[in-house]
Formats: structure tokens, C-alpha cells, sequence
């Protein structure tokens, strides 16, 4: 366990050096990179990519994986558009959007925990099914949102730091506090490293794999309402392509997609690392094209060596 434990602080301080590695190549070449603006923009960016990470990390710990999330991310800001429009108060809306993805993970996790369907498929499924029911709920046209309570979620700010900054962060703590801390916290590691092992101990497997579904879900639907709240309109396919840069985050953040391994200020660094590699693509004046071949370069490194580091585990 404490070698275990140092290899994921060790694939944490690898990102950390990736990040300021990227930093310092990019500032050499544009002066406008390593400024407070523009890391401050990448960073309350990265804060939604960041939140939804943490979510797909509690289903990939389980050796699971959830790729409906971007169309978590995209009805939830379509209900909430729906909503406001309807004459209800944000403070209202925004639990009913979240409750919205909650009841998407649970549907996931019933299919996978109780019916012992493919993580993949199931969540394959939805997402058609999710996307679906978004274009027919717009007719494929965008909503604009001018609610002040409601924008303020993106635009405001204590003490200077951004709302979304502050979430991310309160994510972070009461997450890393649930996985460290917390029976169930562990157990989500144990049925990741040998879920039969862990069902002869008495854990309840199918329960803990429809809270992380759950969890997934809430986490993305908040990053939904986060993104309607900056573009102060809700799209049709808001989110369409998210889960990719979610995924990538949390396995570059060191997650085995085995499970058993990875940790919440992993999958933050990574969403952080993706953003800032982003913004140096813009900022060199390369193609944006690049960007997705980019992080798909990073996330097959990651896993060569997240393989290595497996089978030292397993020995």
C-alpha cells in the first residue's frame, strides 16, 4: 500500500513538472503566455474540465468508464435555460439541472452494477439517448440566458478568485477528503484492484458502483450549468466532445483505466495540463487542429507508462 501510494504521488509530481514544463518552453517563445490574465483565463476554464474529472475518476477507479458526460454537461444547461425561461429562480434550477445528471449516472449505474452490462456500451447508449432528447428539448437551436443570479455562477467572485475557481476547489477537498478518508472512499479502491476479491469480503460491489455512476453524473451536470452560466446561452451539443478531454485528464493525471489506482489532485493537475497545452498551441500560432492529436499523444504515453507502472504493482 505505501508503495503504492508513492507511485501515485510520483505520477502526480510527473504532470506538475509536465505543466511547468509546458509553461516555461511557451513563455521562451510568447511573451504573452506567462501572464496573469491569460493563465487566469486557462485556469477558470480548466475549472469545469476539472470538476467533471473528478467525477469520471470515482467510475474509473472502479475500472469503469463514463463516456456520456459531455452530454450530461450539455442537457443540464438546456434544463437550466428551460427552467429560467419558465419563470423559476436560479437557486432552483441549478439543483434540479444537477439532479437531472444524478439520475443519468444512476440509470448508468443500474445497467452496469445490477444488469452487468459493458461500462462502454451502456454509457455509449445514453449518451445517444442524452444528446437525443437535448436536440428535441432546443429544436437544435440555442437559448440565450440573461438571469443575473444565474451568470453570476461564472462571472462572480470572493476575493478575487472566480466562483468557478472556488468550486473546483471545494470539489477537490471534500473529494480527496471521501477517497482518503472514508470506508467508502477505500472501498472504491479495493473493488478497482480485484473486484471479486473485494465481493468475497463483504463489500457491497453493485451498491458503491451506482454511487460513482451517480456521483459521475452530478459532477458533469455541474460543469453543465458552470458552461451555460460563461456562454449565457445553452447549445444543442454544448459539451460534444468533452468526454474526450475528461477522460485524458484523469488518465494523464496517473488512473489506471483497470482501476485501483489514481487520486483527485491527479486528475486536477491533468485538466490543468491540458488547458495550459492548449492554450501554448494557440499561443505558437499553431493549427488548433493539433490540439486533439496533441492530447491524444499524451494520453497514449501516460498509458504506456501507467501499464508499466501496473505490472510493478502486480509483481
Amino acid at each position: 500500500m505505501r508503495r503504492l501510494k508513492k507511485l501515485m504521488a510520483l505520477d502526480a509530481m510527473r504532470v506538475l513538472m509536465g505543466i511547468l514544463f509546458v509553461i516555461l518552453a511557451t513563455s521562451i517563445f510568447s511573451r504573452y503566455f506567462l501572464t496573469f490574465s491569460n493563465i487566469g483565463s486557462v485556469l477558470k476554464s480548466q475549472a469545469i474540465i476539472g470538476i467533471m474529472a473528478i467525477g469520471e475518476l470515482f467510475v474509473i477507479l472502479l475500472g469503469g468508464i463514463d463516456i456520456s458526460i459531455g452530454a450530461v454537461y450539455g442537457i443540464a444547461g438546456t434544463l437550466s435555460a428551460l427552467l429560467l425561461d419558465a419563470g423559476l429562480p436560479a437557486a432552483l434550477c441549478v439543483p434540479l439541472a444537477i439532479a437531472c445528471g444524478i439520475l443519468i449516472g444512476w440509470v448508468n449505474g443500474m445497467l452496469v452494477a445490477r444488469l452487468r452490462m459493458a461500462p462502454f456500451i451502456v454509457t455509449l447508449g445514453t449518451m445517444g439517448i442524452v444528446r437525443g432528447v437535448n436536440l428535441i428539448l432546443t429544436g437544435a437551436t440555442s437559448r440565450s440566458i440573461s438571469d443575473p443570479s444565474f451568470l453570476a455562477i461564472d462571472a462572480g467572485s470572493i476575493l478575487f478568485i472566480p466562483l468557478p475557481l472556488l468550486l473546483l476547489l471545494a470539489f477537490f477537498i471534500l473529494s480527496d477528503i471521501f477517497l482518503k478518508e472514508t470506508v467508502l472512499g477505500g472501498r472504491l479502491y479495493a473493488i478497482g484492484g480485484d473486484e471479486n476479491a473485494a465481493r468475497m469480503l463483504g463489500i457491497d460491489v453493485k451498491g458503491i458502483k451506482l454511487t460513482a455512476y451517480m456521483l459521475c453524473g452530478a459532477l458533469a451536470a455541474v460543469g453543465g450549468v458552470i458552461g451555460a452560466s460563461k456562454v449565457s446561452a445553452s447549445y444543442p451539443l454544448a459539451g460534444n466532445g468533452y468526454e474526450f478531454e475528461v477522460i485524458a485528464a484523469v488518465i494523464v493525471g496517473g488512473a489506471l483505466m483497470s482501476g485501483g489506482k489514481g487520486t483527485v489532485l491527479g486528475a486536477v493537475l491533468g485538466a490543468i495540463f491540458i488547458g495550459i497545452l492548449k492554450n501554448s498551441i494557440l499561443q505558437l500560432g499553431i493549427s488548433q487542429y493539433w490540439q486533439q492529436a496533441l492530447s491524444g499523444f499524451a494520453i497514449i504515453f501516460v498509458l504506456i507508462v501507467s501499464t508499466r507502472v501496473a505490472r510493478v504493482r502486480e509483481s
